[in-house]
């Protein structure tokens, strides 16, 4: 925040304006959010400052005050799966899965996490699998290795909520175009209904409540920890 606010105060070389964009900044603790706002209340005249946020709720009120919101709207899954198909030369599944998974945003499409998306998630979603055969012991290994995976740890929860998912929207019928792992079928079927839907509304359940914990700063091991016994139970 501090680089940021004095990069701002430096009148621009070569454009009339400097774009400040601020991405999850839901995440800004109370001091950084307290140290920002003077820049808010009084951002240089040569300045655009865009703050994103997918939970704009939990933006400090002070600073939610001080904006002007502006939503953006997601793109449709379908034009994603083109932009693939046509940029990259990705195959059907992999454009299946990476424009579900991207949840209308070109960014995730294409950026760092789609080696994520299409290779490590195959390997979680196994392992999320196979919680139940775990004894405590490599739960909590498997618990560690995830909390030590800070970067890419929101990501790797929305792949297993969109396992879950799948579980839900297979025992109620729906169509394979809705299930984001297509390429997974014979795995998520038999899980599905060796599972049951009130288990399943239960492990979607304790996922969501993890990402939301982990949202709030709590310490990481220990929510994952949490998770993974409930969705083994």
């Amino acid at each position: 925040i501090r680089d940021l606010q004095r990069e701002l105060a430096l009148r621009p070389l070569e454009a009339e304006r400097k774009i400040a964009l601020l991405d999850r900044a839901d995440t800004l603790n109370l001091a950084a959010g307290n140290s920002f706002l003077k820049t808010l209340e009084e951002p240089p005249g040569s300045a655009l400052i865009i703050l994103l946020s997918a939970h704009p709720e939990r933006l400090l009120p002070t600073i939610r005050s001080r904006c002007q919101p502006l939503p953006f709207r997601k793109l449709s899954r379908d034009d994603i799966e083109t932009a693939l198909h046509r940029r990259l030369g990705l195959n059907e599944v992999e454009c299946h899965v990476l424009a579900a998974l991207s949840e209308g945003s070109f960014h995730k499409a294409f950026g760092d996490e789609r080696s994520l998306y299409l290779e490590e998630r195959v390997t979680i979603i196994k392992a999320i699998a196979n919680l139940s055969t775990l004894a405590i012991g490599p739960m909590l290994d498997l618990a560690e290795k995830l909390s030590k995976e800070k970067e890419n740890l929101p990501q790797l929860l929305e792949i297993v909520l969109a396992f879950y998912r799948d579980l839900f929207l297979i025992l109620h019928g729906r169509p394979e175009s809705e299930i984001v792992n297509i390429d997974l079928m014979e795995l998520l079927e038999t899980m599905a209904h060796r599972t049951g839907v009130k288990t399943v509304l239960y492990q979607l359940a304790a996922v969501l409540r993890t990402i939301d914990l982990l949202g709030r700063n709590v310490n990481r091991q220990l929510a994952l920890e949490m998770m993974l016994h409930d969705l083994a139970a």
